[in-house]
This record gives structure tokens, sequence and C-alpha cells, in this order.
């Protein structure tokens, strides 16, 4: 079976389109069957959508843990007596049609064999750019560990604020498609890689003294000591189950960062 087979699950049931509250288990028949068939499909509705296996329990911690880390909510649970129900968070039929584009989209980035690594890390470029944010890719440059370099000024509503602080603020961002989550000395190692580009008097001179954020993109996600790692040093992390959320809750935009393997 799939190792990644309840994140697949959770972006199936995101994906998928239905009206109220509907009971987890019953739905999950027609999720699965949607997509899988034959003895795949009955093994999975017997892992799946019986409440009394591992599985299931696996199932709604993962769903509780994706809503946790989202801004953007796809689904409502809720716990009752009779058992788990989910909503739809919002009934637009676009945001989930879009939601299945992103994934497969990312998805298919494993298909590009050695440069897989090099699109995943395109692709958040270009997302960067879609939000507004001036990025720049760093890869042929001594980039200290920095593999993406942003920028966007301070946006502050007071016309005289914004003269006295123009400064801009800079994000250093790293990106990782590996096959498993990011533990946390990959974190930690960003943040060691910051403080020497401190000191950069060369390439990074504009950093020096001015405020950034850090962040990390991992196609897998992190690990739980990895995400409390993050969380008490301030560096922001995004998976791509994250990313979609984003992404899809502006159908209608042009996003770039979906053309990139067009």
């Amino acid at each position: 079976m799939n190792k990644n087979i309840i994140h697949d699950i959770v972006n199936q049931i995101i994906s998928y389109d239905w009206s109220g509250f509907e009971k987890i288990d019953v739905l999950l028949i027609d999720v699965l069957s949607a997509k899988y068939t034959g003895d795949y499909l009955y093994e999975l509705m017997d892992k799946f959508a019986d409440v009394n296996t591992i599985h299931f329990r696996k199932l709604i911690k993962a769903i509780i843990s994706i809503n946790k880390d989202n801004i953007f909510i796809k689904i409502n649970l809720e716990e009752r007596l009779d058992g788990y129900y989910l909503q739809k968070k919002n009934s637009d039929i676009n945001i989930s049609k879009k939601y299945e584009e992103v994934i497969s989209i990312i998805n298919n980035i494993e298909q590009k064999g050695k440069r897989k690594g090099v699109l995943f890390e395109k692709f958040c470029q270009n997302f960067l750019i879609d939000l507004g944010i001036s990025a720049i890719n760093t890869r042929v440059s001594n980039d200290k560990g920095i593999d993406i370099l942003g920028s966007y000024p301070i946006n502050l509503p007071d016309n005289i604020g914004k003269l006295v602080f123009n400064d801009e603020i800079y994000l250093l961002v790293q990106t990782k498609y590996f096959n498993k989550k990011i533990d946390t000395p990959v974190i930690r190692k960003l943040v060691g890689d910051s403080l020497f580009i401190r000191f950069d008097e060369l390439e990074y001179i504009d950093i020096k003294h001015n405020a950034f954020h850090l962040i990390v993109f991992s196609h897998n996600g992190f690990t739980e000591p990895a995400i409390e790692f993050a969380k008490r040093n301030k560096i922001m992390t995004f998976d791509s189950i994250q990313l979609a959320h984003i992404i899809s809750e502006d159908p209608n935009k042009d996003w770039s960062c979906l053309k990139i393997f067009s």
C-alpha cells in the first residue's frame, strides 16, 4: 500500500463534492469508489471506512492536523455521539476542482527524475511571485544554503509612515523535495545559514541590517519536532498540501506557478 495513502485520501475528500454534513465512514465509500476499483478498493474500505481500525483513527488524526496547519480550511470535522462527520467549508465547486488540479500538478513533479528538486524550487519561487513577492533563485551564486531570496516592501496604511519606514522585508527560503518528512536538523541549519548571511558584506549587503523571515518549503511536510522547532524560532513552514489549500482559495487567479510544467 502507498505509504502516503492517508494524505492521498484526505486530498480526495477535499476534491470530492458533496453538500451538508456526511458521516465520514459513509462518505469514504463514495470517495474511494470514485478513484479505486477491485480488490484494492475493498482493501481500502476495510482499513479506512471501518471506524474500529487504527487506519481510520490515523485518517481522523491527519484531517485534524491538516486543518490545524492551514489558514484556508477546506473541510469541517465534527465529532458527534454516533461518529465523525465532515462538511465542505466552502460549497464553491471551483475551489474543489482547483485543489485537485494543484495536487495533481505537484505530484507529477515526482515523474521528472533528477529535475524534480529544481522544478519544485521553481514552483515555490513562482508561488511567492504570485503572492506579490519579489523572488529570485540563488542557486547560481554562493547561496549559503538559501535557495530563494525574496523581498516585499513595508506597506503601512499611513502615507507619512510609508516615507519614514520604507525598508524592505526579506525572505530567506529553502525548498526540499524529499520522499519523507523533514526533521529538525534541516530547520536548524537554516537558522545557522541565516546568521552567516548577516555577516556577508558582498552578496547579501542589503539584508545585513534589514529584517527578514525564514521560510522552508517541503513537499512531504515536516516531523512534529521540526514543526515545533520552527514555531519556536518564528520560521514559516509550508508543505504541498498547504500550498494547495492556499492556491485553491482563489481558483480564478492566473497562478504562474501552475504553468511551469506545461
